[in-house]
């Protein structure tokens, strides 16, 4: 389901835990029948975002990059 959606998806057992070193989580598990896992999900945006900041006033209508705003 997440990677039809978009995501990459990377799922945890129990000897990755370990390896990771995830205590807390294997320690919460121990009360369980079932084995831990964990899933990670990654999305990266088709679009970058811009790459120079903007800074924007509450004053003034429009913003302006730092250089403009000297």
């Amino acid at each position: 389901m997440g990677a039809a959606s978009g995501f990459g998806v990377e799922v945890f057992d129990k000897a990755q835990l370990i390896e990771l070193g995830t205590g807390g989580l294997l320690g919460v598990n121990a009360g369980s029948t079932e084995e831990p896992r964990m899933v990670k999900l990654t999305y990266t945006p088709a679009a970058a975002l811009p790459t120079t900041p903007t800074w924007c006033s509450w004053a003034r209508a429009s913003c302006t990059t730092p250089a403009e705003s000297r």
